[in-house]
């Protein structure tokens, strides 16, 4: 059975959209999990688009709260809770209740990790709207609501975890001195002599080198894009289906995620989507981008195939990549 994906350009209709979607939440309290940007200028998502779900919400009679996590790396305003409520409201979103998840809980996962350590907050909050800015990332092809999740929702442990888990283990017996690796390294963090070398200094565990490599010389545990749809699992696990949707902006749609200020914009604005499956929701998303640009955009320019995310949530039983826009 096909899901239903809404398409709009319009704020007044995008209200419309959270009216109707919100007539399943049982209880009052409403997280909208969402990321701010940095103190540095990043492609955000834009808070005029978080108000008017934040004031659609309280028409409503519910009470919304914006939510994130800190992060785990050191530039940015976001490593501890003061700064990052800072930044989040430099950049415009100072509307509205702000809480950033400090206290971690253990969830169980569907798929290999078997337990992850996500926040405490969305494990006690009943209902939540998953507020994504859609765009590239160097280790997961692409970044929407499964990514918003999956590493927006794990605790710092958790972070970590998952930016070292793709890091390629090298056999230097397999390897021939093509070069692949070292051509196609995002950060160049592979050197080629007479034989590949790593710098896991630079290595973003991106997997790029393992999925390329025509040799086998360059191994990995599980790639990212797999662990992401593991975290999210588990995050979905502890809600009722009905009090969760998603909400996909294709808006500034960037090379890189929104904490990296050396991205750039890479296909035209198309508009915003909205669902109650994050399967559908982030196929619809990259389909309508592919369209616009005629090509896999994603695959093009961060060297993995997008359908890996979304084809690895489907097969956790998070949704189905079968829609319909209406």
């Amino acid at each position: 059975m096909e899901s239903k994906v809404y398409f709009t350009k319009e704020l007044e209709k995008l209200a419309a959209l959270v009216e109707d979607l919100a007539k399943s939440f049982k209880e009052r309290e409403v997280a909208i999990k969402l990321h701010f940007g940095e103190a540095y200028p990043t492609y955000h998502i834009r808070p005029e688009i978080a108000k008017v779900i934040v004031d659609k919400l309280k028409e409503l009679g519910f009470k919304p709260f914006l939510f994130d996590t800190n992060v785990a790396y050191s530039r940015g305003g976001r490593q501890n809770t003061e700064g990052h409520i800072k930044t989040a409201k430099a950049n415009g979103f100072d509307f509205c209740e702000i809480r950033i998840g400090e206290e971690g809980e253990i969830v169980k996962t569907k798929g290999k990790l078997k337990e992850v350590e996500i926040s405490k907050d969305l494990v006690e909050v009943p209902n939540m709207i998953v507020l994504s800015h859609f765009k590239g990332h160097w280790c997961a092809s692409f970044g929407g609501a499964i990514k918003n999740l999956g590493m927006g929702a794990a605790m710092k442990n958790e972070k970590k975890r998952e930016h070292t888990i793709g890091k390629p283990k090298f056999s230097e017996e397999n390897c021939t001195g093509c070069g692949t690796c070292a051509e196609l390294c995002p950060t160049s963090a592979i050197k080629l002599n007479e034989k590949a070398t790593v710098d896991y200094s630079k290595c973003i565990g991106c997997g790029v080198c393992v999925r390329y490599c025509p040799n086998n010389a360059l191994t990995s545990e599980n790639y990212v894009t797999n662990m992401l749809v593991e975290v999210t699992s588990g995050v979905l696990s502890t809600f009722n289906p009905e009090n969760i949707f998603y909400i996909n902006v294709l808006e500034k749609i960037s090379k890189l995620c929104d904490c990296n200020p050396r991205s750039e914009i890479i296909c035209p604005d198309i508009g915003i989507l909205a669902s109650k499956d994050i399967v559908a929701i982030e196929k619809a998303s990259v389909d309508l981008i592919n369209e616009k640009v005629g090509k896999n955009l994603f695959k093009d320019v961060n060297r993995i195939d997008p359908m890996e995310q979304i084809t690895a949530a489907q097969e956790l039983g998070l949704g189905s990549k079968e829609y319909e826009i209406v």
